[in-house]
């Protein structure tokens, strides 16, 4: 980065930051700066000597209040400069959240905007994000239609059964190309990734010889079958291990041990191969902290940039920054499948006299462009003043 390059030239240290360790050493490898998570800046901030430093933080908008304001506070005891990097229109931390979308109005701090869009190859593709982006669902959804990629089926069980349908054949016609699946909620994930080794037993890309294991992300637990062949994800950071949680890869191999644990090889798409065993990379319940990766929640899939096609099963709790983050992560196409059952019972009497199609376009737009997000309480209470800090978003 061309900042970086200035403000080491005018004599201050650059650091990054970020909430993901994957997202972190992102920033380290582009920037070519030392990088840390944020949980293990804030930990380690007095051994860094931060003074004349400029701080960096990447994928802003997924970091809380809480720790939004230690790092404010932290940067103005070291006299230093805080700089956030994010977008402000995808979805926000999982605990209290809005900050970055607050400190982006120009009447609190604004910000300097890149619109471009980098990761999608195709200008008719970038439009479409725009589109979810900011709210032009309808424009997108029938740009996707008329391009073969919105698909509407009746009912979950044929919706999910036709996505692995059309994921199993781009992926037989792309074996260069990488793919995702992603979905709302867990236990549509869940579905999709049995629904996806089942496929792959079928053809044989995938051993039928498992083990079951019980696994933990994101404070769930879930009983897991792994094979030789299985994509799998990391689901947390040790750096005794040197493991990245949100990294991806493939089971080379599986093993029992003699006190009954596994040890379990992985080629990481990184290039790097790894050995994890059951009973250490674990929780304090001995829950291995490894998942199935076939498909991922939309919220896992932020900062993800997938070289190939994306296929979303839509439902109807996803507002306009989860349609938005889950129709962006591929370069080349996006493929929306949806539950028309689901989006029908949203259908009001009123509606009923139009055309049915339109009818239910109109609906899904109106339902995906709705913004579901949180407030801030300064948001509420306009009257409140804002002390001036120097950050720079």
């Amino acid at each position: 980065m061309q900042s970086v390059s200035i403000y080491n030239e005018s004599g201050y240290k650059v650091i990054g930051a970020a909430i993901a360790k994957s997202a972190a050493n992102n920033l380290a490898e582009e920037a070519n700066i030392e990088t840390f998570t944020i949980a293990k800046l804030l930990k380690d901030a007095k051994k860094l000597k931060l003074d004349n430093t400029i701080l960096m933080i990447d994928e802003a908008g997924q970091v809380s209040t809480k720790d939004m304001l230690k790092l404010i506070k932290l940067t103005k005891e070291n006299n230093s400069k805080l700089i956030l990097v994010g977008e402000d229109k995808q979805l926000d931390a999982i605990e209290h959240a809005g900050t970055l979308r607050y400190l982006s109005q120009p009447e609190v701090i604004g910000t300097t905007r890149i619109e471009s869009i980098r990761r999608q190859s195709e200008d008719w593709a970038k439009q479409v994000v725009v589109d979810f982006r900011d709210g032009n669902s309808e424009k997108a959804l029938f740009e996707l239609d008329n391009r073969g990629l919105l698909n509407i089926c009746d009912g979950s069980k044929f919706t999910k059964q036709f996505l692995i349908e059309k994921w199993s054949q781009y992926n037989d016609n792309n074996p260069e190309k990488d793919s995702i699946m992603l979905a709302q909620r867990w236990d549509d994930v869940m579905d999709l990734n049995n629904l996806a080794r089942q496929e792959l037993q079928k053809i044989g890309s995938l051993s039928t010889k498992e083990v079951e294991l019980d696994c933990t992300v994101s404070n769930k637990t879930f009983l897991q079958k792994f094979a030789i062949g299985e994509r799998v994800r990391l689901t947390k950071n040790d750096y005794k291990l040197g493991l990245t949680n949100g990294d991806m890869g493939k089971i080379i191999d599986i093993y029992p041990l003699e006190d009954g644990s596994y040890n379990l090889n992985l080629q990481l798409y990184s290039g790097k191969s790894i050995k994890i065993n059951s009973e250490e990379y674990c929780d304090k319940n001995g829950n291995l902290n490894l998942i199935q990766a076939y498909a991922m929640t939309v919220y896992s899939s932020q900062g993800l940039t997938i070289d190939g096609d994306s296929f979303v099963y839509y439902t109807s709790g996803m507002d306009r920054s989860n349609t938005y983050v889950a129709c962006s992560r591929h370069k080349d196409n996006s493929h929306l499948f949806i539950n028309k059952t689901e989006i029908n019972e949203l259908i009001s009497d009123r509606n009923k006299i139009v055309h049915k199609d339109k009818a239910f376009m109109h609906v899904l737009a109106e339902k995906i462009s709705n913004n579901e997000r949180s407030f801030l309480a300064t948001e509420l209470a306009p009257n409140i003043q804002t002390k001036n800090v120097e950050i720079e978003i």
